[in-house]
């Protein structure tokens, strides 16, 4: 086997992941913003002055992501080397110093600091030894300067730390030696590049894990991307465009889009085969104006790294995915001894029905031969088709109807005029048999499966045929025979514990045929209807009960309780209730561990069933309600379905509004993609209204769906980011337009991956809404002034609403709960702007009326009422 190439291996499964840096790219705009003309041209004589001719840039965190995506495994150290479209690329200290412009080499002057504090650090920050970096741009920002000297050192230092190393605001400490290089100008001769190249590779190179869901670059990341796009020859134009042909070469590029899409990238950048990448070359004017280290043969140092055809250069990942597939196949062959195991417990249970009914039968043919019958009994038994048994047990242990076949006992004299006899064999009670085959326990974890019976209390009643063909004349003792006493299973008792056979004792029988007392009534238990399988999507409610003597049509009824948010009563109340929840939540949990509890803990049993979904596992719970946990497709799903249903049952509500669910999204990038293949091709874009985005607009799609046209707001929960990012749209119809609400804005504006996704739902939805004859519905909307000059294929506008909208804390996995808050808000008719929303708080609160709900709902043992929409 030999060694893999790149880094990332191939049969790995990553993580969808984050990835964030501290640099800041208004810092040249800050420094021009807060410096007067004559200090500008002071800044600009320092060695970094050329900076200030920096175009708008930003780091493009996918383009990173791609290129650590393409690292090669085997690399000296202190390259960072990678290969596209069979090319290897090696960025290293001399790569950096030719993008940057810093000095990148080091005359071995050792940097003396005194001891004493520094008369800058002294004039600023006088009772402070050490300088958090966000108080220093507080100050710079302030303009709160002294001279004008100390006002470009200042500047110096905010440029350093906010851009070049991009270390976190309330954790780096300045100290007094980046102060002292500062005011003795032995800043300027300092090999910057040396210590932000470091950083930088130190967080780029070799970090990616599988595992790993938050990556934070450090250094200048703005390097690395700048220096991709001189290796390649041609960058499209909606990620960044050359502006010049300088040097240093960071100051060449502008980057057009903050955040493009990954795959665009990957589509438009690395795998077009036009594009050619080559290593970055020094001019002579480069050599000659940058401190640079020598040139290297990169190329030479990775041979001599390489494994040379040996099988042992397997590194520790690649060690725990074999481990990992081992794992896996003997998981399968536990697996498959388990179903083998269960398939022949099931045929012996099938066995055991077929040969108890027929010996069941036996006997009593024989018991009423004893009894004083005919001279002679003509039996005829029939078995249950094979097809009638497969039926049965397809689907598991249903003794409601896998022994409800009938069984015919004939009876005959030995004349052919006599009478026939046909006695139907059946389970009465079925309640009675319940209970007995509860007895029959499956033990999974021992691979077994119990054929202990202790008891059989069902009563078998052997009934006279309704149709009796008489050819002759009647026996006296046939007629006297049929009305006797019926028997039941009750005569006779299981002795063997395997079941194979079952045997009549004449002690059970005569037990039995004591005197019955007539007055005391048999109470046949309540039939319970086969529960529905929730779903997501709309599902037929209706379930047939068989018995034996045909179809029974069960009343189902209903579990009274719509929604959850009726538990959301607030006060006292709702404070018992999260506090109950919350003992539930933390029972047993694990100190230690990645999970919370052990697999006993861990199994809700019965499942609680909320409608779309049943939840078998706490860790659901412990998911949604524990800080810290991200929320998943299916959590935010049930929320918006219950106020889905809300909106449509509450008529006391002022607000008319219905809501999607997140597979929402997915149909409307297809469409716009499709919508832009047909326009490259110049072909017209057809929708047709049985498309999934006209049935979720008709209210179709969803269970509790309403149609559009008769709310007034539609709300949308969005998946941004690849899953790792939740935001909140409402489409407002009277007014046709898009509000967006995000929790975790982008630092210095609108996110452009979120900008996508909502100019998408804009340009599409016109589409449907004509198609759907949505206008037609909705004749009002025409005479308002936002309908009357719009054309019918016109996009939505949309709005970022940004001021006053709640923050979730940076770092945190809170998007989902501020998205189920924010739609919350628009269900009780309340604004979303300067609302408070405590993460930790709502996420009990949430937990704790969904656990309430799918309680009551078990113990009701109700079910939910049919929720399809009319077609």
């Amino acid at each position: 086997m030999q060694d893999r190439k790149f880094w990332k291996h191939p049969d790995v499964v990553y993580i969808a992941s984050r990835w964030s840096s501290y640099t800041n790219h208004s810092v040249i705009d800050q420094i021009k913003l807060s410096l007067s003309d004559k200090q500008l041209e002071l800044f600009r004589n320092t060695c970094f002055g050329y900076f200030l001719d920096l175009p708008k840039a930003s780091t493009q965190l996918q383009v990173i992501h791609c290129l650590i995506n393409r690292e090669l495994k085997h690399t000296p150290d202190d390259v960072f080397a990678l290969e596209i479209n069979n090319k290897k690329l090696f960025f290293g200290l001399r790569e950096f110093g030719i993008v940057t412009g810093l000095n990148c080499v080091s005359d071995g002057t050792p940097i003396n600091v005194p001891d004493s504090k520094c008369s800058l650090l002294s004039s600023y920050f006088p009772e402070k030894i050490t300088v958090p970096k966000s108080h220093l741009r507080a100050l710079f920002l302030a303009k709160k300067f002294i001279d004008d000297d100390s006002a470009v050192s200042l500047a110096v230092l905010f440029f350093i730390n906010d851009f070049l190393f991009s270390y976190e605001d309330n954790e780096y400490q300045i100290s007094n030696r980046d102060f002292y290089l500062v005011e003795s100008g032995q800043f300027n001769s300092y090999p910057w590049g040396i210590d932000v190249y470091k950083k930088l590779s130190d967080s780029v190179r070799h970090e990616l894990k599988s595992t790993n869901k938050y990556y934070r670059l450090g250094g200048l990341p703005l390097a690395l991307q700048i220096w991709i796009f001189e290796c390649c020859s041609k960058v499209d134009e909606d990620i960044a465009i050359r502006v010049a042909n300088s040097i240093p070469r960071i100051l060449n590029w502008k980057t057009i889009a903050e955040s493009p899409w990954q795959k665009y990238i990957e589509k438009c950048l690395f795998m077009p085969t036009k594009n050619k990448f080559e290593n970055i070359v020094a001019s002579e004017d480069e050599v000659s104006k940058f401190k640079l280290p020598e040139p290297r043969d990169y190329n030479a140092e990775i041979l001599k790294l390489e494994p040379k055809g040996s099988s042992h250069g397997l590194d520790m990942l690649t060690n725990e995915v074999i481990e990992l597939r081992k794992e896996l196949v003997k998981v399968n062959e536990y697996n498959k001894a388990l179903e083998e195991k269960i398939d022949l417990g099931f045929t012996q249970i099938k066995e055991f029905v077929v040969n108890s009914n027929k010996q069941l039968l036996e006997d009593i043919s024989l018991l009423f031969a004893k009894s004083g019958g005919s001279n002679s009994v003509i039996r005829e038994v029939r078995e249950p088709s094979k097809k009638q048994v497969d039926e049965t047990f397809s689907g598991g242990l249903d003794f409601n109807r896998g022994l409800g076949h009938d069984a015919h006992v004939m009876r005959s004299n030995q004349n052919k005029e006599s009478q026939v006899l046909k006695a139907s064999v059946r389970f009465a009670d079925t309640g009675n048999f319940e209970r007995v085959s509860s007895k029959i326990a499956e033990d999974v974890a021992g691979i077994a499966i119990e054929k202990v019976l202790s008891e059989v209390v069902a009563d078998i009643n052997v009934q006279e045929a309704a149709d009796v063909n008489t050819v002759g004349a009647q026996p006296d003792d046939a007629t006297e025979d049929c009305q006797k006493s019926l028997h039941t299973l009750d005569d006779f008792i299981f002795l063997d514990e395997d079941l194979s056979q079952i045997n009549r004792t004449e002690e059970s029988y005569l037990k039995k045929r004591a005197p019955v007392d007539q007055n005391k009534k048999k109470v046949t238990p309540k039939k319970r209807g086969r529960k529905k399988n929730p779903g997501k999507l709309i599902t037929s409610p209706y379930t047939q009960h068989f018995e034996s003597g045909g179809t029974l049509c069960v009343t189902r009824q209903f579990f009274e309780t719509k929604h959850p948010f009726s538990y959301a009563t607030g006060g006292d109340n709702e404070s018992d209730l999260i506090d109950s929840f919350t003992k539930w939540l933390y029972m047993g949990t694990k100190k230690r561990g990645k999970k919370p509890y052990t697999d006993a803990l861990n199994v809700i049993s019965p499942a609680f069933e909320l409608d779309i979904c049943n939840v078998a596992e706490r860790h659901w719970f412990f998911k949604l309600a524990h800080s810290g946990q991200e929320w998943c497709d299916e959590h935010i799903d049930v929320i918006f379905y219950y106020l889905r249903k809300k909106g449509k049952y509450e008529a006391n509500s002022n607000v008319r509004f219905t809501t999607t669910d997140c597979v929402f999204k997915t149909k409307i990038t297809t469409s716009f993609f499709q919508l832009c293949d047909a326009h490259e091709n110049k072909k017209s874009y057809k929708v047709k209204d049985s498309d999934d985005i006209a049935r979720y607009i008709y209210g179709r799609r969803l269970l509790a769906s309403t149609s559009w046209d008769k709310v007034d707001y539609v709300l949308f929960p969005l998946n941004i980011k690849e899953g790792c990012h939740w935001i909140f749209v409402m489409f407002d119809i009277g007014q046709w337009s898009l509000e967006v609400y995000d929790s975790f804005p982008a630092r210095d504006g609108v996110n452009f991956e979120v900008k996508n996704i909502v100019e998408m739902l804009s340009i599409v939805l016109p589409y449907y809404l004509n198609v759907v004859k949505f206008y037609d519905k909705r004749p009002e909307l025409k005479a308002t002034p936002k309908y009357s000059g719009i054309d019918e294929f016109e996009k939505i506008e949309f709005h970022f609403i940004t001021k006053g909208v709640p923050r979730q804390q940076d770092d945190s996995l809170d998007c989902g709960v501020f998205v189920a808050a924010f739609a919350e808000f628009i269900s009780n008719g309340q604004h979303i702007v300067n609302q408070q929303v405590k993460a930790n708080i709502l996420r009990r609160r949430f937990g704790a009326i969904l656990w309430e709900y799918a309680r009551r709902k078990q113990a009701s043992d109700l079910q939910s009422e049919d929720e399809r929409p009319d077609r």
